[in-house]
């Protein structure tokens, strides 16, 4: 058996991130197994001894329990989950193993009740949040008046915004799944005076002969053109060029995420508002009110639903597009009188 060395590990760890991106898994995905499988190698290396005779799946096993178990640096139910789903891709996409059924001690899930902000809290941090050179303003409006991630929201492209049908497409979010959201009316006129300065950075990148912005894995061979087109533009451009990951060359990306939760770490605490006023927050806020008012329409019409948990899950999983959307925290939260 060949001994698991640091350098090994670390060689090993190179290769399966050029394999992730040769799958076309996101540079955010790719740093976060990579940094999962790496501990979950270490762990092999110090516990060799106790797990030299198990099969693949008992390693997965029991690298799981002592996750769960671990006093001192203890996880979540869902960080266990990411671990697992990093692991799972090592051993089955990168090895080429297959695997059987994982049989494992499971973090304590826990039923949260989610904190969320007023509606006058919210309107001030709207409106405390800057609006140059990035227009956070906008972006946090449509964040809440859509159900977006902040990942998703800042990567809109150009060809997303569909005015005449009043729709947002969403692409490859979360789990790599898209879907249309509708587009708030509210914002219509914000999301065209958005597209006029965007149009004014894109003209000026063609003007100065610079590199396109950056697309997703395959599309830029493929479709070279596409990087320099109106269509596939930002419509959350950086202000200035950044430097690509995976080619090392400078062209126009999109806002960061960590520069818009730094704006929204410098406007909560200017205007002492709680900790959980984060980006992601408002994700939760628009679940909860949309159920709110969905409830509330539904009482008024005297509509005789039987199931009216279930009703509410599907509706707002067609809205928001996520498995959580089943979670009884936003049912909690949408009672009258709840917030």
């Amino acid at each position: 058996m060949t001994q698991i060395t640091p350098k090994l590990i670390e060689q090993t760890i190179k290769k399966c991130s050029e394999h992730m991106k040769a799958r076309g898994l996101s540079k955010k995905t790719r740093d976060s197994y990579e940094s999962m499988i790496r501990r979950f190698l270490f762990w092999e290396r110090e516990n060799w001894k106790r797990i030299e005779a198990l099969s693949s799946e008992g390693r997965l096993e029991a690298f799981l329990s002592d996750l769960a178990n671990d006093k001192k640096r203890p996880i979540s139910f869902s960080t266990q989950k990411s671990y697992f789903m990093a692991v799972l891709y090592f051993y089955r996409e990168y090895l080429g193993k297959e695997m059987g059924k994982i049989d494992a001690v499971r973090a304590q899930s826990h039923q949260r009740i989610f904190n969320l902000l007023t509606r006058e809290q919210l309107i001030s941090l709207f409106n405390a949040l800057p609006a140059s050179p990035s227009n956070y303003q906008l972006l946090a409006r449509l964040m809440f008046g859509t159900g977006m991630r902040l990942d998703e929201a800042i990567s809109l492209r150009v060809k997303d915004i569909r005015f005449d049908e009043g729709l947002i497409a969403v692409q490859e979010g979360k789990g790599d799944k898209s879907r249309l959201v509708d587009m708030p009316r509210t914002l219509v006129s914000d999301l065209k005076a958005q597209l006029v300065y965007a149009r004014s950075q894109f003209d000026m990148d063609r003007s100065l002969n610079r590199l396109g912005v950056y697309m997703p894995a395959g599309l830029s061979v493929k479709y070279p053109a596409f990087a320099t087109s109106w269509e596939w533009y930002w419509v959350f451009p950086h202000w200035q060029e950044g430097q690509d990951p995976d080619e090392g060359v400078r062209r126009r990306f999109h806002v960061y995420d960590f520069d818009v939760q730094n704006a929204f770490r410098v406007t909560r605490r200017k205007l002492q508002l709680p900790e959980y006023a984060t980006a992601h927050m408002l994700r939760h806020c628009y679940a909860t009110f949309y159920l709110r008012n969905l409830l509330t329409k539904i009482k008024q019409g005297g509509i005789d639903i039987p199931n009216i948990f279930d009703f509410c899950r599907d509706a707002l999983r067609k809205k928001i597009g996520a498995c959580f959307a089943a979670n009884n925290g936003y049912l909690y939260s949408s009672r009258p009188g709840s917030g």
